[in-house]
């Protein structure tokens, strides 16, 4: 699998998390807005990348092993 591959996988599972727990993005600390005043625009905290990163590891892993 390509790391293009993964990173999408990686972002779809992240946001499903997010969602399947029920999160506030923001409450949650696992995002935050931009700081410049960009509408709608975020951020991923330590926490956020965290989690991110956990996945993609688990997913290259996985990779490997096949």
């Amino acid at each position: 699998m390509q790391i293009e591959n993964i990173a999408e996988l990686t972002e779809e599972i992240y946001w499903l998390v997010l969602k399947e727990f029920n999160k506030d993005y923001i409450d949650s600390g696992y995002i935050k807005f931009e700081d410049d005043g960009s509408f709608g625009l975020t951020q991923n905290t330590e926490k956020g990348q965290k989690l991110y990163f956990t996945i993609e590891a688990l997913i290259e892993n996985y990779m490997e092993e096949l």
